[in-house]
């Protein structure tokens, strides 16, 4: 159960990389004061690559022969899992989920409201700034 607590969790870190390469990243995510540039779409690919292949690896039988009592089941409940989620999705919530209301003017200004006031204080620490200005 360890290798399926694993691939669960290293899936679950990746699907939003996985919809950011999906979606184009630089219009999905707003102004940031931390960007990789071009080196984003980089590590997003590597990461989903890599989480994709460990999924595999996980999914393998840890002993041979291979016996339904030595079997890894860790195929199983991911396909199962992903199958019920899946019908839930298309019967019940497709067309009906509207996610969170985001004023994303309201956000950036204070991001950008943020970023300035912590460039302020660095000047000010540094004796760049005085009182009198």
């Amino acid at each position: 159960m360890v290798n399926t607590t694993i691939l669960f969790l290293q899936t679950s870190c990746v699907i939003p990389q996985a919809i950011l390469l999906c979606r184009n990243r630089d219009e999905v995510l707003p102004e940031r004061y931390f960007s990789l540039g071009k080196f984003g779409v980089v590590v997003n690919v590597i990461s989903v690559a890599w989480v994709v292949f460990l999924d595999v690896l996980y999914c393998f039988p840890v002993f041979r022969p291979v016996t339904p009592e030595n079997m890894s089941y860790v195929s199983v409940v991911l396909v199962g899992l992903l199958s019920i989620v899946v019908i839930i999705w298309f019967t019940t919530k497709k067309g009906k989920f509207t996610g969170p209301k985001i004023n994303l003017e309201l956000m950036n200004e204070r991001r950008r409201a943020a970023l300035n006031a912590e460039l302020g204080e660095e000047a000010w620490e540094k004796g760049q700034l005085s009182q009198g200005r």
